[in-house]
């Protein structure tokens, strides 16, 4: 199991202040969204240091990436060298707190720009917003993805009715996923 600490600053902390933390906190793992380390381009010279010495110091980085924009910077910067080679992990964030899933993109839409690639290695998530995360989550699962679900950004059932708790949630896309086989297909629809 992973735990990880995470980069995102909710519009509270500059891209320095969290590399100084997670220099600081030297962790095994964590999740950095490409978008707060890299606001501007001036920001990349300090943002290749903090890629580069996190793969050198073995902290193991997901990319949080919000929309297939992000993917397409991730990978320019791969490209670049701005950040090292190795398997990347990602996640990929569909809609947001504000909207929820209303603003969603397509989950192969993230995919898309990585499928063309033979030259990048990843392992991917999904975590998603509002009434579509369970269906948002067993699409990933169904496309080889793995999921986040049972925090803080969606506490909304299928249905549209709101879950008293992460466990509920959690309890909930368990019992989604029962309804697919091992292949990953759902069982319902055949």
């Amino acid at each position: 199991m992973y735990l990880q600490v995470t980069s995102e600053a909710a519009g509270r902390y500059t891209a320095t202040e969290q590399r100084a933390v997670m220099r600081d906190l030297r962790p095994a793992h964590v999740s950095v969204a490409l978008r707060e380390m890299v606001r501007d381009p001036e920001d990349w010279p300090e943002a290749r240091y903090f890629y580069h010495w996190a793969y050198d110091s073995g902290v193991e980085i997901q990319h949080i990436l919000y929309s297939p924009d992000d993917d397409r910077a991730f990978i320019a910067a791969y490209e670049k060298g701005l950040i090292p080679d190795q398997t990347h992990l990602m996640i990929f964030v569909l809609g947001s707190y504000a909207t929820g899933s209303r603003d969603g993109v397509a989950l192969e839409n993230y995919l898309e720009p990585f499928a063309k690639r033979d030259d990048i290695a990843f392992d991917w998530m999904t975590c998603a917003f509002g009434s579509a995360e369970t269906e948002s989550l067993l699409q990933a699962v169904q496309l080889g993805g793995k999921m986040r679900v049972g925090f803080e950004n969606s506490l909304w059932h299928q249905d549209g009715t709101l879950a008293k708790d992460n466990t509920e949630r959690v309890r909930a896309l368990v019992e989604s996923l029962k309804s697919l086989d091992p292949s990953g297909q759902n069982n319902s629809a055949k």
